[in-house]
């Protein structure tokens, strides 16, 4: 029982600390998003992810133009403002692993990785979107305001969990 009761203590204690460590950097990214110095950092962001869309969806013929962080052509347009440039995710993501009990070198190639990873799913979300609105507003609500937020969250977490069983096995 003895074992049992610091195997126990153990768990809780590391469960705790994750907890602690991960609101704390999740909370430390809302502050920060939220003054003004990070305003052009999240537009650069912004400008770039529209730039990215745009590139690849005149590539699909969809006669697309941009200016800032706003796509358009003449059926449909749509602004990358924040919680659409994809840093959320981004941060969820990094702030697991911080708080993960691992190398400093398993958890800088798991940001790494999953940073590049989860910047091509946003990518992709909003080219889809934009493809999507392009046809059918109903559609692109529900994508935007459903679906999208909730692949996102399950990429991340699938991605931290992929990244969990990895540093596991070594």
């Amino acid at each position: 029982m003895n074992g049992f009761t610091k195997l126990t203590r153990k768990i809780n204690n590391d469960l705790l600390r994750f907890i602690i460590v991960f609101l704390s950097l999740i909370i430390s990214y809302y502050i920060f998003i939220s003054l003004k110095i990070s305003a052009s950092l999240i537009e650069f962001i912004s400008n770039l992810t529209a730039q990215k869309a745009v590139y690849i969806l005149n590539l699909l013929d969809f006669q697309t133009n941009y200016y800032s962080n706003l796509i358009f052509n003449n059926y449909f347009s749509i602004r990358v403002g924040f919680g659409c440039e994809g840093t959320e995710p981004i941060a969820l993501f990094t702030s697991a692993i911080i708080a993960s009990k691992s190398k400093l070198s398993s958890k800088i190639i798991g940001i790494g990785i999953g940073t590049l990873i989860l910047t091509f799913w946003n990518d992709l979300r909003v080219i889809i979107l934009f493809m999507i609105g392009n046809n059918s507003q109903k559609m692109f609500d529900l994508a935007h305001n459903d679906l999208f937020p909730f692949l996102s969250l399950i990429i991340s977490i699938g991605l931290y969990l992929l990244w969990l069983k990895q540093i596991k096995k070594n």
